[in-house]
């Protein structure tokens, strides 16, 4: 397994004087938050998560786990599953996946990706896997359980 870079500023829109001044107060933090949300990605595997399910997993703003998860696309940590899930509001959202070696050069939205090789789109949800178990239940001697 490679060890990952989530050192680096914040990002910020440079013609937004809010967004700087948000971008140097969580300038020490955004390192590690920028690892939970990876390593949230990671655990969640092709399922991926939306930005939502990472505020609510992590208890993170929506504006600190979508900057999060911004960084780790344009590093190359993170991409755009091709799949959309509902969240609270009701509202489509994107799925984000965990990239676990970063390209050689951060790609600007999706470039090369073992998954998709490049388009941003995942074709089969879940490549050579199955289904993952979300609810925890098995296939033990007692069945499938709620």
């Amino acid at each position: 397994m490679i060890k990952q870079d989530y050192s680096g500023k914040a990002f910020f829109v440079p013609s937004s004087d809010t967004s700087k001044e948000a971008a140097k107060s969580i300038e020490k933090k955004a390192p590690t938050l920028r690892q939970q949300v990876h390593e949230f990605l990671k655990r969640r595997d092709l399922f991926g998560a939306t930005d939502y399910e990472i505020e609510q997993h992590l208890n993170l703003s929506h504006q600190t786990a979508s900057a999060r998860r911004r960084e780790l696309v344009l590093k190359g940590y993170a991409k755009d599953s091709g799949s959309r899930r509902v969240t609270g509001s009701g509202r489509g959202a994107t799925v984000w996946i965990a990239c676990e070696e970063a390209p050689q050069e951060p790609h600007k939205a999706v470039k090369t990706c073992p998954l998709c090789g490049g388009s941003g789109k995942v074709s089969e949800p879940y490549p050579g896997k199955s289904q993952p178990d979300l609810f925890g239940w098995s296939d033990g001697e007692e069945g499938r359980k709620p």
